[in-house]
């Protein structure tokens, strides 16, 4: 794998082939702030994020069935399917434990 002749530093064709971008890859997808005010950090990355009305809708990607810890500041409160999801307060944020494939409903502070 990318012998070199001395000339350049070995090992950085392939790099990306071989897993090396995916840690600062899944880093910079597990922070987002899809409104002012409100940032969202998962260990699960979003399927998708949008505003509805005072609330952020969330579907996280993952496996139905498995969970992932989640920290989101700037909300009050989250719910899935109409049912409220027990959060912990941690500092100024709620953290909670998301399913994948789901939906989440959070209240804008």
């Amino acid at each position: 794998e990318d012998m070199r002749d001395g000339r350049e530093t070995w090992g950085v064709i392939g790099q990306e082939v071989y897993g090396a971008g995916m840690a600062p890859t899944f880093a910079a997808l597990a922070y987002l702030s899809p409104v002012p005010g409100v940032t969202i950090y998962s260990g699960y990355p979003l399927a998708d994020v949008s505003q509805d009305g005072d609330n952020i809708r969330a579907v996280w990607t993952g496996v139905p069935g498995y969970r992932t810890p989640v920290v989101v500041w700037g909300v009050t409160g989250v719910t899935v399917d109409g049912d409220m999801v027990p959060t912990e307060v941690c500092g100024n944020a709620l953290c909670f434990d998301a399913e994948g494939g789901e939906t989440y409903l959070m209240e804008v502070a």
